[in-house]
């Protein structure tokens, strides 16, 4: 019986290290060139959030602080520093080694500057392919105000998978990025929800953590970079859109870059109204320098 007790006592005493040492796997990099070990819980074009010996930080580029039952920090951000799964196969900055070699070059062009573009578009297994997974609705809480619940159908989920893909800036954004599209997944996730249970009720943040945990169940075993999205909060009464800009890597579900953002809505029928926001940002995302800094320190 003794050494039942010792065995559960080891199990539980491993489980909660194992769970402390995971809970700060994401770094800070101040301009110092130091690690600050921590959980980053959201990130956006500008600014993040996480929590360092259990206190929430909010923090942006060059700045971070808190004042909290007196604890606080003052540090000089260079970037942040995703937790990468071992055997990744692609890191944050692949990501933007693959933004450089689609936009356009910012100086003089030359032979050699085309002949390096060329080379490394031919070489780089990211400009072959970015897997474009679409639109998850599984997190999606709706504040209907005073709309209908008919209004939001199962099938309203797959209208928006389709809608976007025919918007004008997604296919720019694809045919820069070569993308292949993969939304099965996704929609298969979006057909087992509940639709019922997704209304007028509060918007939770939705935490890189949360994400990691989604994606670690992904039924692929693709090697690549993937794209997906994720729907937190349709408000009707605001007319706005929360959600999640989510690149990983694939095959050890690493997530590489990770943007909240809030969008005003508008437009005329329920997909493009809902979806049109979120395909105008993720076109524009890389004429933002921001967000890159804040992953890059560039």
């Amino acid at each position: 019986m003794r050494t039942r007790i010792l065995l559960i006592l080891f199990v539980v005493i491993s489980f909660g290290s194992r769970s402390q040492v995971n809970q700060d796997k994401d770094l800070i990099i101040s301009e110092n060139n130091d690690s600050i070990k921590c959980k980053i819980i959201t990130t956006d074009k500008k600014s993040f959030t996480c929590k360092i010996n259990g206190y929430l930080y909010f923090g942006s580029k060059n700045k971070l602080s808190i004042d909290q039952e007196n604890k606080s920090i003052k540090v000089k951000v260079k970037n942040l520093k995703l937790y990468e799964n071992p055997g990744s196969d692609f890191t944050t900055k692949d990501i933007f080694n693959k933004i450089d070699s689609v936009m356009k070059p910012t100086v003089k062009w030359s032979v050699d500057y085309e002949k390096n573009l060329y080379n490394y578009k031919k070489s780089n297994i990211l400009y072959n392919k970015i897997y474009w997974y679409g639109l998850d609705f599984s997190q999606v809480k709706i504040q209907l105000g005073k709309g209908t619940r008919t209004q939001f159908s199962q099938p309203f989920f797959t209208d928006c998978n389709d809608f976007i893909l025919s918007t004008k800036e997604i296919q720019e954004f694809s045919n820069e990025f070569n993308f292949v599209i993969d939304t099965g997944i996704v929609i298969n996730r979006n057909n087992t929800m509940n639709v019922s249970k997704i209304y007028n009720k509060d918007n939770k943040i939705l935490s890189i953590d949360s994400i990691r945990t989604i994606l670690r169940d992904f039924p692929t075993s693709k090697q690549g970079i993937g794209l997906i999205v994720f729907l937190t909060a349709i408000n009707k009464e605001l007319e706005t859109v929360t959600y999640v800009v989510t690149f990983f890597d694939i095959r050890s579900k690493s997530v590489l870059v990770c943007l909240s953002e809030t969008s005003k809505t508008s437009g005329i029928g329920m997909a493009n109204h809902w979806t049109a926001p979120i395909a105008e940002y993720l076109n524009d995302l890389w004429h933002y320098d921001s967000w890159r800094e804040l992953y890059s320190g560039k």
